[in-house]
């Protein structure tokens, strides 16, 4: 799933490669605009390993971006989970919470997800701070009925309106 030729284009190219060859865990790269996010995440067999070690098996208290573990390995399922730590330091996922800003909502609303050699984008069109009392991580839908109730669900949370019209098709 790895084309050289393709990732030529990514900024880091070489570095997920790298990451790539030495962990073949490694299957993609998330960018978030006007973040430190920037960063390979892996898919593995559970939610557990990467929680405080570092794609190159280190232990550490950030440990690593990672895939909830019942995503396919194409990465074409929908959605798509990624996990990651809101680290004080600004690193790994705590830029995130510059969404609950509504300037910034709304003018870095494109996530760039490295899918193996696929460039893929995404639109944010929705934010808000998750509680316990809201089971968000669904990821297996009857049809795609299920899958665009779950969607709209989650836009109503929103802290901030889009004019985003959810399909049964995103």
């Amino acid at each position: 799933i790895f084309d050289a030729a393709a990732l030529s284009a990514m900024p880091r190219g070489g570095e997920y490669l790298a990451l790539h060859g030495s962990n073949p865990e490694v299957l993609g790269w998330i960018t978030v605009p006007n973040t430190n996010i920037d960063y390979a995440a892996a898919l593995t067999a559970d939610n557990e390993k990467y929680l405080h070690t570092t794609l190159s098996g280190e232990e550490s208290k950030s440990g690593a971006i990672f895939f909830d573990y019942r995503t396919d390995g194409s990465l074409s399922g929908r959605p798509l989970i990624l996990y990651g730590h809101n680290m004080r330091a600004g690193t790994m996922f705590h830029d995130l919470n510059s969404y609950k800003h509504k300037g910034f909502f709304e003018n870095n609303r494109r996530i760039t997800l490295w899918a193996g050699s696929e460039k893929r984008e995404y639109e944010v069109y929705a934010a808000y701070i998750a509680t316990e009392d809201i089971y968000f991580i669904r990821m297996y839908f009857k049809d795609d009925a299920y899958f665009l109730d779950y969607m709209t669900g989650l836009q109503a949370l929103s802290k901030f309106s889009t004019d985003v019209e959810l399909t049964a098709a995103d």
